[in-house]
């Protein structure tokens, strides 16, 4: 009886000692919690959520600095082109004021109009109407991208028809007549890319216009219906190859209306046209082929209806 009741004793402190280890061990673990809840709130900048949001922060910082140094770049290249067009701008236009200085032809209305044209001169490399950025705005998105963009510019000469370009409104008018005629443009294309955007200011029945290109080795007297050169799109659902017209090539089909801007497109180096109508999003392409359209190209703008009117739109 008496070894029973020691080993229950010894039973008893055993369990006792076990149930002590176990509160203490808990009243640690609960102190350590305590204390890492304490440095937590103190310390909250180096939790781990916090870094997965400042990891993300510094991924997108690094990649609009990525976006951004790109865009200087093609900045870079494109202002680089238009000065060097503009460059040569100013050598011809020196190259005439001082012929014109060395022949005395110089009179007051002349100087007047070398200054003007001086003047635009300057305010186009200080401030190029053809050069723009533009920021595309989207409802649902955190940063809007940006981007730029360049058009080309023409003017025209050579009508056929009841057709007039108001050069420096950069503006092509039909007369009050209702019929066929055409204008070219007057800067030549060999190589690169030529992007022109054409808003349709006025666009009356029968809503017939053409948006194309010619050979400059065309006569400048042939018409529309007899030029062999001519490639491009009208009205009517009508493509041109090679101076004949197609009803709805390649699946074609003109939605050119009044307000509308129709992007034109003139690609050298891949001998290629194209059309765009931003207003509805139709884009069509074509190939040119250089054998019945040799090099250089010129645009090659057709209108119909009576005080029918287009105008290229800057930057």
């Amino acid at each position: 009886m008496l070894v029973s009741s020691i080993n229950f004793a010894n039973s008893s402190m055993k369990s006792d000692e076990k149930f002590l280890k176990q509160i203490n061990k808990l009243y640690t673990y609960h102190n350590q919690l305590r204390q890492l809840i304490i440095d937590d709130t103190k310390h909250f900048s180096e939790h781990s959520l916090m870094k997965k949001i400042t990891k993300w922060e510094n991924e997108s910082i690094s990649k609009i600095h990525q976006t951004a140094n790109d865009l200087r770049q093609q900045l870079k290249q494109v202002y680089t082109k238009h000065t060097i067009q503009l460059s040569k701008s100013f050598t011809k236009l020196s190259h005439d004021l001082n012929q014109a200085r060395f022949e005395k032809h110089l009179l007051e209305n002349d100087l007047n109009n070398w200054m003007n044209k001086l003047q635009e001169l300057k305010i186009e490399f200080q401030h190029p109407r053809t050069i723009n950025i533009h920021e595309e705005k989207y409802p649902n998105a955190f940063i809007n991208p940006i981007k730029i963009s360049q058009i080309s510019l023409d003017t025209f000469h050579q009508s056929i028809g009841d057709i007039n370009a108001n050069n420096q409104a950069y503006t092509i008018v039909h007369g009050p007549t209702v019929n066929d005629a055409t204008i070219r443009g007057k800067n030549e294309y060999y190589s690169g890319l030529h992007r022109f955007r054409f808003h349709i200011d006025r666009l009356g029945l029968p809503r017939w216009i053409f948006f194309g290109i010619i050979s400059k080795n065309m006569p400048s007297e042939t018409s529309l219906y007899r030029a062999s050169s001519v490639f491009g799109w009208a009205g009517h659902h009508q493509v041109w190859l090679n101076g004949k017209h197609f009803q709805k090539f390649n699946g074609y089909l003109s939605d050119m209306n009044e307000n509308d801007t129709i992007e034109f497109s003139i690609d050298c180096d891949r001998q290629v046209i194209s059309l765009k109508n931003q207003s509805t999003g139709s884009i069509y392409e074509m190939m040119i082929p250089i054998v019945q359209c040799p090099l250089p190209w010129v645009l090659y703008i057709g209108l119909y209806g009576a005080n029918d009117q287009i105008r290229l739109v800057l930057a």
